[in-house]
């Protein structure tokens, strides 16, 4: 089977630790929607033009374009990681996803912009199915399972913004339809739990607190 994309592994500028493992690591569509897919660092990411060519554009307002390739590239083949850390990243407070600083404002807005970037991704993995299925380069034979495992992704991800933009407390209700949604796609933070269950008054004071 063809490998149309591969990862390595990472390590932050700073940490000291050593190599324990070299190992070589594939994985399909197949394996994902079971669960036993990797998820790989968008920095350390290499890909075959297919992966560009045979499908639509990538949205330009899409923020995780490491994750609508690495899922053309499950579809249509497999993906590799090399558990090897070939690139190193440093961590700061303008990162796209560290949403931890000591900026309240700042974290939610990119809480905001993420959980929509994570929406557009979903979209586009509906679009890319459709496509690669039109064009007979799907590799798994049960395409029913592959839009099912789509579907649940959409799904679980509105639901999490909902869950982020609502008014307190309606945005429980699709939180916990989040929660009930959500089977391999992604955990839900503790962080965001808080964030939906509690009045946002409250969880900023709790935030302000913990980050002194």
């Amino acid at each position: 089977m063809k490998t149309d994309l591969f990862f390595s592994s990472e390590k932050p500028e700073d940490s000291i630790d050593p190599v324990v493992d070299n190992a070589y690591i594939t994985w399909s569509i197949a394996d994902k929607i079971k669960n036993q897919g990797l998820e790989g660092h968008g920095a350390t990411l290499a890909y075959s033009k297919t992966l560009i060519n045979n499908f639509p554009p990538i949205p330009e307002n899409c923020v995780y374009e490491d994750a609508v390739l690495t899922f053309r590239a499950e579809i249509i083949g497999r993906c590799a990681m090399i558990n090897k850390p070939l690139v190193k990243y440093r961590c700061h407070d303008s990162q796209a996803t560290n949403t931890m600083t000591a900026d309240i404002a700042l974290n939610e807005s990119k809480k905001l912009r993420n959980l929509t970037g994570a929406n557009i991704v979903a979209d586009q993995h509906k679009v890319d199915l459709i496509v690669a299925s039109s064009n007979d380069i799907v590799v798994y034979e049960d395409k029913v399972e592959i839009n099912r495992w789509v579907q649940k992704k959409i799904i679980f991800f509105r639901n999490l913004r909902r869950a982020y933009v609502w008014v307190w407390p309606i945005r429980i209700i699709p939180l916990m339809l989040a929660v009930l949604s959500n089977s391999s796609h992604k955990i839900i933070r503790k962080d965001d739990l808080f964030r939906s269950i509690l009045p946002f008054l409250i969880y900023a004071m709790i935030k302000r607190i913990r980050l002194r």
